[in-house]
């Protein structure tokens, strides 16, 4: 008899986050959208932009560890809450600036809110979910940040062009205090103090999870010390070079490379984005299947993936190496969603946020360094950006390789006998 399904209360949860998102990757990509506009606007030259670009990618690194550490300390819902009114301020203001200066203050005070909100993210995720569910839950999450940046090309485009640049973030600002309420509203921090939660569904929540928490407080050294986080940091930081340095890069590559239109990139950009979701929710499935092939699924998915950008480099024929494009960038958000879910499964509940925000850490010094290294070896090249592709190729490889080393987590050897907080249950 097929079973029924039920919707649970920890289902409103990735809503929100779906939700949430939608509006970060919004918020973050419209500036994208807008500089040309701006540029003209406040007489930007090349190298101002890349400051501003470059403000918010150092503010959002350096709020990981401190957003984590708040997300364990004051719990998802008030730091979550917080961070989206926070950084919808900051959005509005980028309506209101007028110099070079005033930009990069802004953009870098938008990247300390936007930075503090996603380690409480993967906290709350790690919290509600057992752990034969997060690998969906967190790939679902991912997903709507992929959708967000899809769609916000054609709607800050026709915003900016019928309302002007400056409308466009005077715009969200009223949508970020309407998803700052609802995440207060329908977050909790802990499943037991939900009084609304039904036994059962607690009971499923708990159901698996091994890596039962201690009551203690968990300080930085002390995860620190431990092998998986740096395993986890490193897999992350390479895999995040590629992802950042193609990602900055591909529009001038389809423009100049392959002699494109920014509207055909535009069009390809939607075809390989669908090759992304595709991704992420099947290799959220496959990651809950089993916790321990985590680790080979990375590495066979970031190979195959090195394989395709390969080929799609090699390759002088747009539509061809669109196709390509999308497979690699399916095969890469596979490895994507099973580290993910390898990272919400590896730390206890209690230093999610902590531990989420160190790995995430690596991610944004690489996207910091990725695209000055690719322009870098373009203009050491004499303009080749196949050269510069092709490294992009080593590195998934090594992010591959490097996926293997990841071992068991110490977290669950040593406190597999200490009381479940959530649970309630005294020590044997």
């Amino acid at each position: 008899m097929e079973k029924k399904f039920t919707w649970k209360k920890r289902y409103n949860l990735v809503v929100i986050m779906f939700l949430a998102g939608l509006l970060l990757m919004f918020d973050r990509a419209v500036i994208s959208v807008a500089l040309p506009v701006m540029e003209k606007d406040l007489n930007l030259t090349p190298v101002s932009l890349g400051i501003i670009m470059g403000s918010f990618s150092i503010a959002y690194a350096l709020m990981q560890i401190p957003g984590g550490l708040l997300a364990d300390k004051f719990g998802s819902r008030v730091i979550g809450a917080i961070s989206i009114v926070f950084w919808s301020i900051f959005t509005f203001l980028t309506g209101t600036a007028s110099s070079l200066a005033a930009l990069v203050g802004i953009r870098f005070a938008f990247g300390l809110g936007e930075g503090s909100f996603v380690p409480a993210q993967y906290k709350a995720l790690a919290v509600w979910f057992p752990k034969k569910e997060r690998g969906r839950a967190t790939a679902i999450t991912n997903i709507s940040m992929m959708i967000g940046g899809a769609l916000t090309a054609i709607i800050a485009a026709g915003l900016i062009g019928k309302f002007g640049w400056r409308s466009v973030f005077y715009s969200l600002f009223v949508p970020g205090l309407i998803l700052a309420v609802l995440f207060w509203i329908f977050v909790k921090d802990s499943p037991a103090k939900d009084k609304k939660l039904s036994a059962a569904e607690l009971a499923e929540i708990n159901a698996d999870d091994v890596a039962v928490e201690s009551a203690q407080k968990i300080k930085i050294a002390d995860i620190l010390k431990y092998p998986v986080i740096w395993q986890l940091y490193a897999v992350y930081f390479v895999s995040a070079m590629v992802s950042f340095g193609v990602n900055s890069w591909m529009s001038v590559y389809v423009v100049d490379g392959l002699k494109g239109t920014l509207m055909q990139f535009g069009l390809a950009s939607m075809v390989v984005s669908i090759g992304g979701l595709i991704g992420q929710m099947v290799g959220g499935f496959i990651a809950d299947k089993s916790r321990a092939t985590q680790k080979y699924q990375m590495f066979i998915s970031w190979i195959i993936a090195a394989v395709f950008l390969f080929l799609g480099v090699s390759t002088n024929s747009l539509p061809v190496a669109v196709i390509f494009f999308t497979v690699e960038t399916c095969f890469f958000f596979l490895a994507v969603s099973a580290f993910f879910a390898r990272m919400s499964t590896a730390l206890p509940r209690k230093a999610m946020g902590l531990g989420a925000g160190i790995i995430q850490t690596s991610g944004y010094i690489a996207g910091a360094i990725s695209p000055i290294l690719i322009g870098f070896i373009v203009q050491a090249t004499g303009g080749s950006y196949k050269t510069a592709f092709f490294v992009m190729c080593a590195l998934l490889l090594v992010a591959g390789f490097l996926a293997l080393t990841i071992k068991k987590s110490s977290f669950e050897e040593e406190h597999a006998t200490e009381p479940n907080v959530d649970k309630g249950q005294p020590a044997k």
